[in-house]
């Protein structure tokens, strides 16, 4: 979504209505005439040039900041845990039900970084004679 259109430039909108068209105002502050109509519409119902508040879209988060206080002690509690089960386990604690993908994004937002375990030992190094 495009920024708002600036207070001044809104100031100039109305102080050319009724001296110009409302093509002629859009090509003269090079913004586009549904523009122009906008601004004039909200000044006759609002009396007000201040931008609209964003509307918030979509759902409010699940993990709140009393989640993110969870999962911290989880990973200090499990450090080898997947994220499956990380979810499950906030889950139980908090009552949240979150996906892995959810618990990951979580995770990145704190910062939290997590190493895989290695499934097979590692490999025997060398001895420096050999080479």
């Amino acid at each position: 979504m495009p920024a708002p259109i600036p207070v001044p430039m809104r100031r100039a909108v109305i102080a050319l209505t009724g001296k110009l068209e409302i093509e002629e105002i859009a090509h003269h502050l090079k913004i586009g005439s549904a523009t122009v109509k906008r601004v004039r519409k909200q000044f006759r119902e609002t009396g007000t040039l201040e931008p609209k508040t964003p509307v918030k879209r979509g759902p409010d988060p699940l993990i709140d900041a009393a989640a993110d206080e969870v999962i911290r002690v989880l990973i200090v509690e499990r450090s080898d845990a997947t994220l499956e089960e990380l979810a499950a386990m906030l889950g139980e604690r908090t009552g949240v039900k979150v996906s892995k993908s959810s618990m990951g994004r979580a995770l990145q937002r704190l910062g939290i970084t997590r190493k895989k375990k290695r499934s097979a030992p590692p490999n025997r190094k060398r001895s420096a004679s050999r080479r």
